[in-house]
């Protein structure tokens, strides 16, 4: 092949050669990376080829993805895609070097990162493209690798359009509001008589839109009495207009959110001010809802000498805000075992690294790795496979503090983090997890136990200059260390 020629052409051993994707005989698309083996006088006298595994990446892959609408590649610098997750017919090999693309304006701007928006040219579909160059120094590559996540563009929108129009049709209903209150000034000494049935005639028609609008409008006066108040919101109070008159939030809602209310109240009628902000609503029955409400002073004329009221606009935002919340721990967790991911792991793993070196306190990393993780698999299937990587991560629970940061950080590859911990003591922590997680199993299909063994390695923070990756690279020696002496044991 090309590239082996390339690499006899022009040896090097300190680089770490990286071929492009090819199609094997199986039909699926690989890459080879490949290091020479230099002759004494450091000429070309063989090589190592390795492959890359595309079902190793597909883990990695799909841990990213928190939402349906998003697909994550993989491409060789070159511009051939090497894999995307979820798959699609005739994207692997596809060459995305063509003057229009994304990949190519990336590689020519000389970023590690950039993101794009518009019509992606592997799927011809309109989205919001994150294109990343991966080209880790420690390994001299000759080539790099580009990893894109793309999600939908209608999708990341949606819920913003749809509060863009709420917000449009509220904003409608209070210019429509003092418009007509404009006009019934202007023309009252002229048309007393006529305007009152006008009036009446309006007034009537929009109170009936606002019935229709499905959100909680209302008014008070300056005592903060209920003075007004659409369906909705009588429906919500479980009221008519006539008992509602009059009445305080004292009568509705519980003490905290009176309190709440009260405050964003004053600031309105005293202060003049127009408010919105998040409102909590918790019911004696524990339940929890989220308001956003929307307040303006309403004014006794044009002049604006002195308020007499205010008109609010709240909406229930409780399943969004779950909505949210959902997608936030979506990105910070891996899916399978409930720990932090590589990603989120990294960012916490970082500031723990920065306290503990301002503060020159101890702090140690574990690398945990599953014995024979591969067999399970291929024996006991891939179900058996998750059973024990969730069973593990709950055996991790128990043992670890809730100050210890574990993640996963690979397929069977777990990572801790110990602040506060030196050589020493972390040593006895990871003996402690490997005795437990030795006496743990998972019950098969069939019924039998299916034990399980750990080896994992031991690194601590010793230079004060050592960054994240190396001392994860420390840990992940003395892991291979545990391996090479028989698995299920610790190093330190």
């Amino acid at each position: 092949r090309d590239y082996f020629q390339e690499v006899k052409r022009h040896p090097n051993a300190d680089i770490l050669y990286l071929s492009p994707p090819f199609e094997t005989v199986h039909k699926t698309y690989v890459i080879n990376i490949i290091r020479i083996i230099p002759g004494e006088q450091g000429e070309f006298d063989g090589l190592v080829s390795a492959t890359l595994d595309p079902e190793y990446f597909k883990t990695l892959m799909m841990s990213v993805q928190y939402a349906p609408s998003m697909w994550v590649a993989l491409a060789h610098s070159d511009g051939l895609i090497f894999l995307m997750m979820p798959e699609r017919d005739n994207i692997e090999g596809m060459n995305l070097r063509h003057p229009d693309s994304f990949f190519t304006r990336h590689q020519s701007s000389g970023k590690k990162e950039e993101v794009f928006t518009g019509i992606v040219y592997a799927t011809q579909e309109h989205g919001m493209l994150a294109l990343r160059t991966t080209y880790p120094p420690d390994l001299k590559m000759d080539k790099s690798l580009v990893v894109a996540v793309n999600r939908d563009s209608d999708s990341i929108f949606q819920s913003w359009r749809q509060h863009v129009l709420a917000q449009g049709i509220l904003f409608g209903v209070i210019v429509l509001a003092s418009t007509m209150g404009l006009f019934f000034h202007q023309h009252r000494q002229r048309k007393l008589e006529k305007e009152a049935v006008q009036a009446r005639v309006l007034i009537n028609r929009f109170s009936f839109a606002l019935d229709r609008i499905p959100t909680y409008i209302f008014m008070k006066d300056q005592q903060r009495r209920y003075v007004y108040a659409n369906r909705s919101t009588l429906e919500l109070f479980k009221c008519s207009a006539e008992e509602l008159a009059g009445s305080s939030d004292s009568r509705f809602f519980p003490p905290e959110t009176v309190a709440k209310m009260h405050d964003i109240d004053t600031r309105v009628l005293i202060h003049g001010e127009d408010t919105a902000e998040k409102v909590i609503c918790k019911s004696e029955d524990g339940n929890m809802r989220i308001y956003w409400e929307i307040k303006t002073p309403i004014y006794e004329n044009d002049k604006k000498t002195r308020i007499c009221g205010l008109c609010g606009i709240s909406t229930d935002i409780t399943e969004l805000e779950m909505l949210k919340e959902k997608l936030e721990q979506q990105a910070r967790q891996d899916y399978l075992t409930g720990l932090f991911n590589r990603r989120f792991f990294m960012e916490q793993g970082h500031a723990e690294l920065i306290r503990a070196q301002r503060y020159g306190h101890a702090l140690s990393m574990l690398m945990l790795d599953i014995d024979n993780f591969k067999k399970v698999n291929d024996r006991h299937g891939h179900q058996a496979g998750d059973a024990v990587l969730k069973r593990l991560a709950d055996v991790m629970r128990k043992i670890l503090r809730t100050v210890d940061i574990t993640g996963r950080i690979g397929g069977e590859e777990f990572a801790v983090l110990l602040p506060e911990t030196d050589p020493q003591r972390a040593s006895e922590v990871a003996e402690r997890l490997r005795e437990d997680v030795a006496c743990t199993a998972v019950t098969l299909e069939t019924g039998m136990p299916l034990y399980f063994k750990v080896s994992i390695g031991v690194a601590s923070l010793k230079d004060r200059n050592t960054d994240l990756n190396t001392l994860l690279n420390q840990a992940d020696k003395a892991l291979y260390q545990a391996k090479e002496s028989g698995r299920n044991r610790v190093c330190l």
